[in-house]
């Protein structure tokens, strides 16, 4: 039987807080919807990446998907869009979300009962504000390009 990695990452609560998620949530979260010229958001909540991501980074060696399965504050926050090294984890590895290891467990062991067959991916980005529907699209098709898939 194969056993997770278990990794302590040195961030308390009070920093993952007031360090990451309140200026996630000011940044992104709560931000007007125009964005006035001359305001540059500050995506210091970026670097939370560094203290999670980059201690597992010598364990990722080989993989290509890594399952999130956040808990607490860390629901709230896009693991996948941290920076590790400069770049956004999601560049690096395919990304899935669980919302706990014992639904993750059953779905992992329905597939591997199932055949072992490559399946296809469903990227979509939406929204309804007129004014980010280029933005969100653009993501997706980020996305998209490198699973070879075609963005609807």
């Amino acid at each position: 039987m194969e056993y997770p990695d278990v990794y302590s990452i040195p961030v308390s609560r009070q920093q993952l807080l007031y360090r990451f998620l309140e200026p996630y949530e000011r940044e992104i979260l709560n931000r007007p919807r125009i964005v006035h010229a001359g305001r540059q958001s500050m995506c210091d909540w970026l670097i939370l990446g560094e203290a999670l991501l980059a201690p597992i980074q010598s364990s990722l060696s080989g993989v290509r998907l890594v399952y999130f399965v956040p808990h607490s504050w860390l629901h709230l926050m896009p693991l996948h869009a941290l920076t590790v090294n400069g770049k956004a984890f999601i560049e690096q590895y395919a990304v899935a979300y669980a919302p706990s290891a014992m639904v993750l467990n059953r779905v992992l062991e329905r597939k591997s009962a199932a055949t072992e067959e490559e399946g296809t991916a469903l990227v979509m980005g939406y929204t309804p504000n007129a004014e980010e529907r280029n933005l969100f699209l653009g993501e997706a098709q980020a996305i998209a390009n490198p699973l070879e898939v075609s963005l609807c």
